[in-house]
């Protein structure tokens, strides 16, 4: 909601709040669907922002879990 309201900042303090919970949650493996789905959040807000360079970085990180929990 902050991101759609063009704030930014907040959107990323609060998704990235709620990365460090997952990533406690899930220390033992974090190749997990949900923690991808928040980096995704991460990359979808910093190329709202403009800031293409750390979009793909999160996205890229969003992309190495979900091949490893999907491959077959």
């Amino acid at each position: 909601v902050y991101g759609d309201m063009g704030d930014y900042e907040n959107s990323i303090k609060y998704t990235t709040l709620s990365l460090q919970v997952l990533l406690k949650v899930y220390e033992s493996n974090t190749n997990n669907p949900a923690i991808a789905s928040v980096y995704n959040n991460l990359g979808t807000v910093f190329r709202d922002k403009g800031d293409c360079r750390n979009a793909i970085e999160y996205y890229k990180i969003s992309l190495k879990i979900r091949e490893k929990v999907y491959e077959s």
